[in-house]
């Protein structure tokens, strides 16, 4: 019966927590059953062969007891949904609370108002952060529904999709989640606080904070550096999302990263992105410093982008070269 404990926990893998332990004890009293009545025509092996194959496959007997079709986020997603949503939040509310016990330290009087700001601020980027996640999710929940229950019949799945032994579904790369906790961290510092990202120097005793990004030409780089995030967003998640079939992670994430690799390159050289003043801010009259600062925030855009564009063409050749299961 070693097929028909491998078969149990290929499906069960698929399922949330909470489900596991019921539908593996529903299915192996099912499957027992089964075998016993086709053992009356067929010796063991071939009634497990028979019974298994007429079951169809683990996957698509997942999204049945799943039935995954009511729900915004499926019982599938829910889990990683749950732990990405929370990562998102938390990175949001670090992200916050710097911010805001920054501009405490550089408040010469410290006012009440500062803390009634950072709690309603908090709250709107929380609810946004919650949109977002959802959003998404619900997104991958929609391509992954099967459209007719005939669908969740896989007709060509033989026993030899089996694998030799029981596998579990491979751990949430680290990497990912802190990908997406830096996509909100900085999709947050550049919609709500982009005047901190800059040079803090001491000027007559007081810090003075020098705006790195161009406020003046904000409203021609805003949308394509949120649309920049979204994307990175987007192939964090399906990259994240080890239940998604490992083709639709590997091709999504490519097509993702490929399509936020061309808004940055866009960004780079078209849009005003640096302040202009920044050099005279910190160094007045110096012409030598002016150049370096933009000659040196060029060399890094265009290092960034042969890095990534580097990476990326890596990760196509590799999966031209390697077979892509379902």
């Amino acid at each position: 019966m070693k097929l028909v404990n491998i078969y149990i926990e290929e499906c069960v893998k698929y399922l949330p927590r909470r489900l596991k332990e019921d539908v593996r004890l529903e299915l192996k009293s099912e499957l027992e059953e089964m075998i016993e009545v086709a053992m009356n025509e067929h010796d063991e092996e071939q009634a497990v062969k028979l019974t298994l194959e007429s079951m169809g496959s683990p996957k698509h007997l997942a999204d049945q007891y799943l039935n995954k079709q009511g729900y915004l986020i499926g019982p599938r997603y829910f889990d990683i949904y749950s732990k990405i949503l929370k990562i998102v939040l938390l990175a949001m509310s670090i992200a916050f609370t710097v911010t805001y016990a920054t501009k405490a330290f550089f408040t010469p009087q410290l006012e009440i108002w500062i803390i009634f700001e950072f709690l309603a601020s908090l709250f709107n980027a929380s609810i946004i952060a919650f949109a977002y996640v959802s959003a998404i999710f619900y997104i991958i929940e929609r391509f992954e529904v099967k459209l007719d229950d005939k669908d969740l019949k896989d007709d060509t799945w033989t026993i030899k999709g089996l694998p030799s032994s029981v596998q579990d579904l491979p751990h949430h790369p680290v990497e990912h989640i802190f990908e997406i906790g830096f996509v909100f961290v900085a999709f947050f510092f550049i919609n709500f606080q982009a005047h901190l990202i800059g040079v803090y120097f001491q000027s007559a005793q007081e810090w003075v904070i020098t705006p790195i990004l161009n406020e003046l030409t904000r409203s021609s780089w805003i949308g394509l550096m949120n649309v920049w995030l979204l994307l990175l967003l987007l192939s964090g998640v399906i990259k994240a999302i080890v239940r998604l079939p490992r083709k639709v992670r590997l091709q999504g994430s490519i097509i993702l990263d490929g399509l936020a690799l061309v808004m940055f390159i866009i960004m780079v050289f078209t849009q005003s992105l640096i302040n202009p003043n920044l050099a005279q801010s910190i160094a007045p009259g110096n012409e030598v410093f002016a150049l370096m600062i933009s000659r040196g925030f060029l060399a890094g855009g265009i290092i960034i982008i042969v890095t990534s564009a580097s990476s990326w063409i890596v990760r196509i050749i590799r999966a031209s070269k390697t077979k892509l299961d379902i």
